[in-house]
């Protein structure tokens, strides 16, 4: 096993190495550069010992760098030029195979929110996305339950919900017998693709009988079909 030296590193006498892929955006930059004011450099650099170039940390050496530090932490190994790509490599893409508990890590950014010591690596707005993603997350949609044996809508069902009806049935043949008062035209409703009944649940606006004009919102079919639009009623 490699055993490193830890020392201090001019920082100038350091260089990046040539293949490094990482790349660091000037916000990210900006939140090193906020970390090292608070904290110090807490991480040491790892350095090639034979060239002094950097495997791992160049975001900070180059935060260090443009806040004018002298010297920088270096944990300065006797690598080869295949062992140091191969740490550096290692070192980015080993985070991939981590997970973090998203609810734990809102709770802790929740609570260092307006003390001495916020999280510089999320702010407000994005903690607060968080927790609603958090939260939403709890709300989700279980899926659908199990079809049972004996359904409790059936074609030719029509059910009110508050302003608006809902009809289970084919459009083709149940739509324009409930509007046939309104001359509603069932060409509104075209299919293309195989023939065949089309189950739908087609849902009506209550204005529609007497002003002639239905949305088709949602359509449920056991083939591929396309329905147009018909036209809706105002504010609907």
């Amino acid at each position: 096993m490699l055993i490193g030296t830890i020392k201090d590193i001019s920082v100038g006498d350091l260089s990046p190495w040539p293949r490094n892929y990482r790349v660091h955006p000037p916000e990210q930059l900006k939140r090193i550069a906020q970390s090292l004011s608070r904290n110090g450099q807490r991480k040491a650099i790892v350095v090639q010992k034979s060239t002094n170039r950097i495997i791992a940390g160049h975001g900070v050496w180059q935060v260090a760098r443009d806040m004018g530090w002298e010297t920088v932490r270096c944990d300065v190994v006797d690598f080869s030029d295949e062992q140091a790509a191969a740490f550096l490599v290692d070192d980015n893409e080993l985070q991939r195979f981590a997970e973090d508990d998203e609810e734990v890590l809102a709770g802790l950014l929740d609570d260092l929110r307006g003390t001495d010591y916020e999280s510089l690596s999320y702010d407000s707005d994005e903690i607060d996305a968080l927790l609603g993603n958090i939260a939403r997350a709890e709300l989700e949609d279980p899926g659908p339950a199990e079809v049972p044996e004996e359904p409790t809508t059936k074609r030719g069902d029509l059910w009110q919900c508050g302003e608006h009806f809902i009809l289970c049935g084919d459009c083709q043949t149940d739509l324009p017998a409930l509007v046939t008062e309104a001359h509603a035209d069932c060409e509104r409703c075209s299919t293309r693709g195989r023939t065949g009944a089309i189950l739908a649940i087609i849902i009506l606006c209550s204005q529609s009988i007497p002003c002639g004009r239905f949305v088709c919102v949602r359509a449920i079919w056991p083939t591929e079909y396309s329905f147009s639009t018909g036209h809706s009623c105002g504010g609907h």
